[in-house]
């Protein structure tokens, strides 16, 4: 009994640690991308929505980008806005940043949590359980996700300002992210079709490696069950 406690947990631990590790590492090559933020802005056509050139908001960009990963304290940069030299962001908006920053925080312990624990747990069932459970663990990892996301995925195709607005008031105590497209450049750089094209990116990206997991798993477990039918 004991025994199948410690399988069960050791299995449920590479499963979560490894679906939680590549979220977060296929999120970071997109929220920390200062050119896919470029290169999406430039698509919408920030530049002329602002009234910035592109090259400040390369510039902003960079600044977010640092401030998201801990290397910047704050988001204070001017930029030229209509010809006008002004600091960029309000005191909302800069407000709302700092909540951002709350979770991306937590991202950066999670980041390396999650692969360890993965690395322990998926050691941990290769040595002291065998290869079947190692196998099926990474077949875990790749299905797992995909029965989860369904409903979600779904919703956000049908409505992806919807599941946007129910992510915000799951994850922020406040109304700071209601931002105006009228008067904050925050919400103008960054409208609705720019967080679809990255969610999207983030979503390929995932389940790429969602597939890659469940491909070895499947490989791994159709080996050892031929290596079996040979010894008989």
């Amino acid at each position: 009994m004991k025994k199948l406690i410690i399988k069960t947990f050791l299995v449920l631990l590479m499963t979560v640690s490894g679906i939680v590790a590549i979220l977060l590492l296929t999120l970071r090559l997109y929220a920390y991308n200062v050119s896919w933020y470029t290169s999406r802005m430039d698509k919408l056509g920030v530049s002329l929505e602002t009234g910035m050139s592109i090259e400040d908001i390369e510039r902003i960009n960079v600044k977010l980008t640092d401030y998201l990963k801990g290397k910047a304290d704050d988001i204070r940069i001017t930029a030229k806005v209509y010809g006008v030299e002004r600091e960029v962001f309000n005191e909302k908006e800069k407000a709302h940043m700092v909540d951002v920053r709350k979770l991306f925080d937590l991202v950066r312990i999670l980041t390396p949590l999650s692969i360890v624990l993965f690395v322990l747990s998926a050691f941990a069932l290769a040595k002291g359980y065998g290869k079947k459970l190692f196998y099926k663990g990474f077949l875990f990892i790749g299905i797992v996700p995909f029965a989860l996301m369904v409903v979600p995925v779904i919703a956000a195709f049908i409505d992806f300002h919807g599941v946007f607005t129910i992510f915000h008031e799951i994850f922020f105590t406040n109304e700071l992210w209601i931002l105006d497209p009228r008067t904050d450049i925050l919400i103008q750089m960054m409208p609705q079709p720019f967080f679809e094209s990255t969610a999207l990116a983030w979503g390929i990206s995932a389940g790429f490696f969602f597939i890659l997991f469940a491909v070895v798993g499947i490989t791994g477990l159709l080996k050892l069950k031929g290596k079996k039918k040979n010894i008989r």
